[in-house]
């Protein structure tokens, strides 16, 4: 009987740990998120200038070089991965804000739009507030999300670097400015690699739960009328004139134009052949950074007046 009791506190004590934890985490663990990256900026400081994106966002534009071309002042939110369905939330949040950014830099990524949702970059949940991790859970919940996966988002993963914060951001922090890298990778392709590169997989029509989630999106930005423009960063030369690719980015391209937004392909007028301007099929090298950076800033602000980001007008396929 003293062995079932023992047994039943250890349980007990053991959940009730478990609980704490997760509860810890969920409440506080944005706030062990180094000052240079994360909400915190977005939420309490909104930039003239945010840009939301993937991995293609962070390694696609340099944050110091594009505030001193453009006199505004910018912040990135870059997470691997980030889909318009992870988007969704996070941008759901930002827009619920009594304070709002000048201007949203949207990443119209479709490797992540082909695939199957899910969440590839666990910062992401450790940096979010409580409002977006709670629907990142919903959402992850719904898809099917294990007991397994669950534990290791909610309670054991990234735990080291929220522990080791107090020495790890202060290092973290001379490396990010304002949520971009502040040194840009010298690797580039050479031409040998750059001729090997081939598509990973043919592209099909894009998922519906990302189809469902930019519109979603597009709704929220609507109603709320924040200047926003739909930027792609581009991609080698090889991937961008797959014809499947093409017809793949012209089926998110078309509900983003048709809604009345403003969409800007990032491969026209860069060289997309240039193999010194990757570091891999998918993200710029140091030098591509440079040069995109620029072409998005004169995009944006020739002669400082933005070129089409604003408020939109009514929907093309809804008028009125």
């Amino acid at each position: 009987m003293r062995k079932l009791a023992y047994t039943l506190v250890f349980f007990v004590a053991a959940a009730a740990l478990f609980g704490l934890l997760m509860w810890a985490k969920f409440m506080f663990s944005h706030q062990a998120a180094p000052s240079s990256v994360g909400f915190e900026i977005p939420l309490n400081q909104p930039p003239d200038v945010l840009f939301i994106g993937s991995s293609h966002t962070r390694d696609g534009y340099d944050i110091r070089a594009f505030e001193q071309a453009t006199g505004r002042d910018a912040f990135m939110l870059a997470y691997n991965g980030l889909s318009y369905w992870l988007m969704l939330p996070v941008i759901e949040h930002l827009l619920e804000q009594p304070n709002k950014p000048g201007l949203l830099v949207i990443e119209n990524f479709l490797d992540s739009a082909h695939g199957e949702p899910r969440l590839f970059d666990k910062r992401l949940y450790a940096q979010a507030p409580p409002a977006v991790k709670r629907a990142l859970l919903q959402q992850l919940r719904a898809e099917g999300m294990s007991f397994e996966q669950g534990y290791d988002l909610a309670v054991s993963g990234k735990n080291q670097d929220i522990v080791a914060s107090p020495l790890v951001n202060p290092v973290l922090d001379r490396s990010f400015y304002r949520g971009g890298h502040v040194l840009s990778t010298r690797r580039q392709m050479n031409a040998a690699r750059f001729r090997r590169i081939k598509v990973r997989e043919p592209y099909g029509r894009v998922n519906p739960q990302h189809l469902a989630a930019l519109e979603a999106i597009l709704g929220l930005l609507e109603h709320h009328g924040v200047s926003t423009v739909f930027i792609e960063t581009p991609m080698a030369g090889p991937i961008e004139r797959d014809k499947a690719f093409i017809r793949a980015k012209r089926q998110l391209v078309d509900v983003i134009e048709d809604a009345g937004f403003c969409y800007i392909d990032g491969a026209a007028g860069f060289d997309v052949d240039a193999p010194s301007n990757f570091r891999d099929a998918g993200h710029l090298s140091g030098k591509g950074r440079a040069l995109f950076t620029a072409q998005v800033a004169e995009m944006l602000f020739p002669g400082q007046v933005t070129r089409c980001p604003r408020p939109p007008g009514p929907s093309r396929r809804n008028p009125g």
